[in-house]
């Protein structure tokens, strides 16, 4: 139950926090703390893994490798750079600093190397739906094409790169889709419900 919230908490973060009454001035530094998270996370990661404590890289059975944060569980690094990377997108269409437009990629990226699936795809599709939405950020990356061939680079380099992961994932060593587990989980959970409505 514990964790079901405390991952209630993360997803709802990013819409609640740029709500909240804050001091003038001081949105943007909460925002620029709970944006740079994800990659404490990593840098914690790294540490233990260079005194040996925890890998910072996990190997599944499948051979896939996903990176895992100070938690050692890849989800929940994913869960903190989505987090991260919603703010730092939403930041990013309200300020004229780059470098939350910055902070999104690299939290965009570690969403992809955690590799996790829902949290890859929700991203993109919060990434399109911001960049649909809101026209100040289209007009920002034609002003600044530096940033726009960055951003586009970043992620087409993210996901080729990763794509062989990826890959594994999906479809495991056989070639069928592998959805860990969850559809035998799913099945039972719909024949309980169909037993007892």
């Amino acid at each position: 139950f514990g964790l079901m919230l405390e991952s209630l908490a993360i997803l709802a973060l990013p819409w609640i926090f740029p709500q909240v009454v804050l001091e003038p001035g001081s949105r943007q530094k909460y925002a620029m703390t709970l944006a740079l998270l994800p990659l404490s996370s990593v840098i914690i990661s790294a540490i233990l893994h260079l005194v040996d404590i925890r890998p910072m890289i996990d190997v599944e059975a499948t051979g896939a490798l996903r990176l895992q944060g100070a938690a050692g569980i890849p989800a929940d690094l994913a869960l903190l750079a989505f987090a991260g990377f919603a703010l730092a997108l939403h930041e990013s269409t309200r300020t004229t600093q780059r470098y939350f437009t910055y902070l999104g990629y690299l939290n965009f990226v570690l969403v992809v190397l955690s590799g996790t699936r829902m949290a890859i795809a929700a991203s993109v599709l919060l990434f399109l739906i911001y960049f649909v939405r809101f026209p100040t950020m289209r007009m920002r990356w034609r002003q600044n094409v530096v940033a726009a061939v960055l951003g586009l680079g970043v992620i087409v380099l993210a996901g080729g790169l990763y794509l062989p992961n990826l890959e594994l994932r999906m479809f495991g060593g056989d070639g069928a889709v592998s959805l860990s587990g969850r559809d035998a989980m799913w099945s039972f959970y719909f024949d309980q419900f169909l037993m007892t409505p």
